[in-house]
């Protein structure tokens, strides 16, 4: 005859078990990141920044960013930008990925799907947002 040992709810061996589990559970819920942890990911605003010269794709990036964050600085996270500084008046993007607009041309900057009011130093990125270079050409001055 075979004796089935009965296992008892406070059996020390499944409590040490469920303790180390628990402690397990513990450690790593305080050492994972904030950022790193499903609903703060969450909480980030989405930016989908694409850039598009003479029908070819540059750039097409899809990244998550701090609400707060500077559309330039997340788009120099993603991409090689040739740019001029004008200080309190913001950049000029020139390049983009190594690629410069053809003579004549110059990168338009679409926010959403609407042409940009600011350059792209100064817009902030608080929700979901779509940035979107297109060259575009110089239209000339007939006065």
């Amino acid at each position: 005859m075979v004796k089935v040992k009965k296992l008892e709810l406070l059996d020390p061996k499944l409590f040490i078990g469920i303790g180390a589990l628990l402690i397990i559970w513990l450690i790593f819920v305080s050492v994972v990141p904030p950022e790193y942890k499903p609903d703060a990911i969450a909480a980030r605003p989405r930016l989908i920044i694409t850039a598009e010269a003479s029908g070819q794709v540059v750039l097409d990036q899809i990244i998550r960013v701090d609400p707060g964050t500077n559309a330039f600085d997340a788009m120099l996270s993603v991409s090689t930008v040739g740019y001029q500084d004008y200080g309190s008046m913001g950049v000029m993007v020139e390049s983009i990925n190594g690629t410069n607009p053809k003579e004549n041309e110059f990168w338009k900057l679409f926010v959403n799907g609407e042409q940009a009011a600011l350059g792209i130093s100064g817009i902030i990125i608080n929700e979901d947002t779509t940035i979107e270079w297109k060259t575009e050409a110089i239209e000339e001055y007939s006065g």
